[in-house]
């Protein structure tokens, strides 16, 4: 009973004993994530906080606000700061893709020439490619210096 005691101190070293025992609360533990969208609390798009697991497993992820940080080793950003990217591609004598270039065309070839992983979501194009050319593909995501790493696409004809 609390009454036999004569001070809190037994208990504080109960306490101490059984976190020990027993670990810190899980509710301690933060995750990292990668926000995808701003939100007011928490940061702007492509910034990269940690948040209890719950918030992250329970809300963010079910609304599509935050990504997972892989937890593989991460590329430095200088790896990022000007990739180029060359992509061959099948083309009509016009110079129009046969299929259209999207984010995942990219991720793909990011990930097979850079050893990057990098998820769809964080590349932003207004509209697939549909011609060859140079491209630019600017990436949801703010680096240190404050500046929005972009990859430099080189859609070449399939020769």
């Amino acid at each position: 009973m609390l009454s036999t005691c004569k001070s809190a101190q037994p208990l504080a070293r109960l306490a101490n004993q059984l976190i020990t025992f027993r670990g810190q609360k899980a509710s301690t533990a933060k995750l990292p994530v990668m926000l995808l969208k701003d939100i007011d609390s928490l940061g702007e798009q492509g910034q990269q906080v940690e948040v209890s697991h719950g918030f992250a497993r329970n809300y963010l992820y079910p609304r599509g606000q935050a990504a997972p940080v892989p937890t593989k080793p991460r590329a430095r950003h200088t790896k990022l700061s000007q990739p180029s990217q060359v992509m061959k591609c099948s083309a009509n004598a016009a110079g129009e893709l046969v299929e259209s270039i999207g984010a995942e065309h990219i991720v793909a070839a990011v990930q097979q020439q850079l050893r990057i992983e990098l998820a769809p979501q964080l590349i932003n194009l207004s509209q697939p490619f549909t011609a060859l050319g140079e491209r630019k593909a600017v990436l949801h995501m703010t680096l240190p210096d404050g500046s929005k790493p972009a990859i430099q696409v080189h859609l070449t004809g399939n020769q």
